[in-house]
């Protein structure tokens, strides 16, 4: 399975499908399901960004009270790509959409859809760029008693 690393907050975002569009400086042709990785980095500009409203009404409403309880290093959920535009293209975005991504001209803004957030996150390394993945071995080494229990040793 194709994986991107997102920075937090914005992957827990995606991930709880406040967050539709993740902007990048490069484009895509891939389009199908793709494992949301956070990232290990959260710097202070991002974790100031999580006690800011609409982000920390955003969080606050899934449970995370505190930038400290958003998972780093694991994958938090799959996601599914359905487009990849130009930012000048994109027209009518509300006002939460727009503080969640960098839309400036020159970037491309990847749409996503049917987003699901895992009950217990996945520990995984992130990489640049898209990345394959195998989200069955993951499990199987973050859980091997269930691995072991559903036949997937």
């Amino acid at each position: 399975m194709k994986a991107l690393s997102i920075r937090q907050p914005f992957a827990t975002l995606l991930c709880l499908g406040a967050k539709h569009y993740e902007t990048r400086t490069w484009k895509t042709d891939y389009r199908g399901p793709i494992a949301i990785h956070a990232s290990s980095i959260f710097d202070g500009p991002a974790r100031e960004l999580c006690v800011e409203s609409p982000i920390r009404d955003l969080l606050a409403t899934a449970g995370y009270r505190t930038p400290l309880a958003l998972p780093l290093g694991k994958i938090l959920g799959l996601a599914r790509l359905i487009d990849c535009v130009p930012t000048r293209g994109l027209r009518s975005l509300d006002e939460n959409q727009l503080r969640l991504g960098d839309f400036r001209p020159g970037r491309w803004a990847w749409r996503f859809t049917t987003p699901k957030l895992l009950r217990v996150p996945l520990p995984a390394k992130g990489k640049l760029s898209l990345f394959d993945l195998d989200l069955a071995e993951l499990a199987r080494e973050a859980w091997p008693l269930f691995a072991a229990k559903n036949g997937m040793l």
